[in-house]
């Protein structure tokens, strides 16, 4: 178990390592969870990309987690949304969710479980693991791939933290790419949405 001070110099440490890394300091989120209150995580934008990366971190626990989750059903809605509606509609975006999730929600099991075998394979090129989250018809929606940081061992360093992150947002950055394809969602912020799923997807280089 760490004691306070330490996790607090290990936490000063990772944000600048951050810093270092991607250009600038993570957002730091304290008291998340239910866990004795104490879960921090240390959110980190990223300019251009569609999922959230993150590392978690509790001063009870050794490891810290080094995240990045992608979630499809906020990917579509924010191409289906009209950024012309009225700012003070609070429902427009709502409305983009919920026409979003009956999109995702109509996907054909066999080419469901052909995505999922697909993103599977797509995360065994690296050390990483890889949570999946179905909506409430059962169908998946997000994924989080992560990879545990060990920051109290001496071998810690800007380089291995380094390493541990691109790790992370390659394999993120693999995952989200085939659903942007796979859903037609386009790469380009110009690109029109799509008003169905095709019912077949369209992986890249096939």
């Amino acid at each position: 178990m760490s004691d306070k001070n330490n996790f607090e110099e290990v936490i000063r440490t990772i944000s600048s390592y951050v810093e270092e890394i991607l250009g600038h300091e993570p957002d730091r989120i304290d008291n998340l969870g239910e866990e004795s209150n104490e879960r921090i995580v240390l959110d980190v934008p990223l300019s251009g990309w569609n999922g959230d990366f993150y590392i978690s971190c509790h001063p009870d626990e050794q490891s810290f987690s080094i995240c990045y989750h992608y979630d499809l059903v906020t990917s579509i809605a924010n191409k289906i949304h009209n950024p012309d509606k009225e700012q003070e509609d609070d429902d427009s975006f709502q409305e983009s969710i919920e026409e979003a999730l009956d999109l995702v929600n109509s996907i054909e099991r066999e080419h469901e479980r052909d995505i999922l075998y697909q993103i599977s394979e797509l995360v065994q090129q690296h050390p990483v693991g890889i949570q999946t989250a179905d909506t409430e018809e059962d169908v998946f929606k997000a994924f989080l791939v992560y990879a545990n940081l060990f920051p109290y061992e001496p071998d810690f360093t800007l380089t291995t933290f380094n390493r541990d992150v691109m790790t992370v947002l390659n394999a993120g950055s693999l995952t989200e790419t085939f659903l942007n394809y796979s859903f037609n969602l386009g790469i380009e912020q110009d690109i029109e949405p799509t008003d169905e799923i095709p019912s077949e997807p369209n992986y890249p280089g096939r």
